[in-house]
């Protein structure tokens, strides 16, 4: 329940991201949500880096610095979510678990 809870939270903090419509670069996307209060996820954010709307596989198709399981997840989900607000919706559970941590690189 708690981790439902927290999950939901996290996407109530997050939903301005949702409904971005900007440039599909990181730079524009941060800018984007760094001026909505609380709204930023690094899981977003390498959406636009990674380009991960075209799934590529990380540690293959490009340089990932994040453990093996965490690029697992990253593809997977890419690979179910359609697009940006998709792939926030999807990540939600596994980035409360895991815990979205900023600036972990």
């Amino acid at each position: 329940m708690c981790v439902f809870a927290m999950a939901l939270l996290g996407l109530w903090m997050r939903s301005p991201i949702l409904f971005y419509d900007g440039s599909d670069t990181q730079e524009a996307f941060n800018d984007f949500s760094f001026d909505r209060f609380a709204s930023y996820s690094d899981i977003a954010s390498l959406y636009f880096r990674d380009a991960l709307a075209s799934h590529p596989v990380p540690y293959f198709d490009y340089s990932f610095e994040h453990p093996v399981g965490i690029g697992l997840t990253v593809f997977l989900l890419s690979s179910f979510a359609g697009n940006l607000s998709a792939y926030v919706v999807v990540s939600s559970p596994p980035d409360v678990c895991g815990g979205d941590q900023p600036n972990s690189v």
